[in-house]
Order: C-alpha cells, then sequence, then structure tokens
C-alpha cells in the first residue's frame, strides 16, 4: 500500500468517526426526546382519572398524596416509577395542587421516605424516579383509612 492509499484510508477513517459522533448525539437526542414524550404523557394521561373513584385525595397533602400519585400511575397506568417533577405536574394539573407540590418539595418529602419507596437513578440523566415499595402501599392505605374515618364521623356529626 502506498502513503497516498494509506493517507486517505486515514482521513475516511477520521470522517467516519465524525459520523459516527454525530449520529451517537442525535441517538441521545432522541432518547432525551422520547422521555420527554413519555414524562408529558403520564400527566396527560392522569388528565383522563375520573377522581369521583378518590373521593378522598384532595385531602392527602405532602407524602401521602405523592405516594398515590406513584401508586396509582403504577395501578391504573402502568407506569412503574416517577420523577419529582412528573409528580409534581400530575399533582398541579390534575388536582390543582400548588402549595408544597413543586419538584424540589415533593424530592425532599421522597427522599426522606426511604422506607416507602424505592429511588432509582435515571439512566443516562440527571434525577431519580421513585417507585412505591409495600411499606409505603401499607402508609398510604393508613393514611386514606384515617381520612374516610373522619369523614364517617363528621357525617354523623
Amino acid at each position: 500500500m502506498s502513503t497516498q492509499e494509506i493517507r486517505n484510508l486515514i482521513k475516511r477513517v477520521e470522517d467516519l468517526e465524525k459520523r459516527v459522533e454525530k449520529i451517537e448525539k442525535l441517538l441521545k437526542m432522541r432518547k432525551e426526546i422520547a422521555k420527554e414524550v413519555v414524562a408529558g404523557d403520564i400527566v396527560r394521561r392522569f388528565q383522563t382519572l375520573d377522581l369521583s373513584q378518590y373521593p378522598y385525595v384532595h385531602e392527602l397533602k405532602g407524602l401521602p398524596l405523592f405516594l398515590w400519585v406513584i401508586k396509582v400511575a403504577r395501578d391504573k397506568f402502568n407506569v412503574d416509577g416517577l420523577s419529582p417533577p412528573e409528580i409534581a405536574k400530575i399533582c398541579k394539573e390534575k388536582l390543582r395542587r400548588s402549595r408544597g407540590v413543586d419538584r424540589t418539595g415533593v424530592s425532599h418529602a421522597l427522599r426522606r421516605a426511604k422506607y416507602y419507596v424505592d429511588r432509582v437513578p435515571l439512566k443516562g440523566r440527571r434525577g431519580y424516579v421513585y417507585k412505591i415499595m409495600m411499606e409505603g402501599e401499607k402508609y398510604l392505605e393508613k393514611e386514606i383509612e384515617q381520612i374516610k374515618k373522619e369523614f364517617e364521623e363528621e357525617s354523623r356529626d
């Protein structure tokens, strides 16, 4: 092989490496866009949820509310795990909550609830998704039972 042929071959390899870099960047962008679409999709799916099946939900606050959102996402929409921004957006857009339901508030409450949720790092991105654990479901059920009990007591009076 001549020197000129080797130079041409090296140039072609360098060009191919640049193309591969561009393709990798595009694939990464595509994955990020797909994740954003999925995140937006779960919020849209929650918009279709009939809240009359959950009369107690408007009484939930803080951690129990966030656990409820995670549980409903899993049970009704087959989405196992939500990020704090997704939870906050669902609380704001579907439940019309504003106090304490920003991304930071949700993240803080869930980060402290080690026994109730599993904190899973997002692949290829910063942040976490939270999955409700059995202890979290028990805790949520106790909170809901307490609210139902209070409703019954109020209706008797």
